[in-house]
């Protein structure tokens, strides 16, 4: 993962400016650190543009202890701010509980 990303406010206000063609959204856990594991929790925003390059932002819904439930409510809500724009939005998966 990059270290200096692109966070989904940004890509609203580039959404805005240009409308994509969709909008396709994946779920990602990422594991860091030695003596004591730490998970975090994004979600990846891609823009498709019919005849250009996609653009992708990220965003942090949680962390180790966060519950999969709680995130996919914040997730939605995101989504639900993408569609205001009228723009088809493709999620791929919520976020899973991983301990199963």
């Amino acid at each position: 993962m990059k270290l200096f990303y692109k966070k989904l406010d940004w890509l609203i206000e580039q959404i805005s400016k240009d409308r994509p063609t969709n909008i396709e959204i994946n779920t990602e856990s990422h594991d860091s650190g030695t003596d004591h594991i730490v998970t975090e929790h994004y979600a990846s925003f891609t823009a498709n543009y019919e005849n250009r390059t996609s653009i992708t932002a990220w965003k942090k819904y949680g962390g180790t202890l966060s519950k999969p439930e709680e995130m996919n409510i914040e997730l939605e809500k995101d989504i639900k701010r993408l569609q205001e724009f009228k723009i088809n939005v493709v999620k791929k998966q919520d976020f899973q509980d991983e301990s199963n």
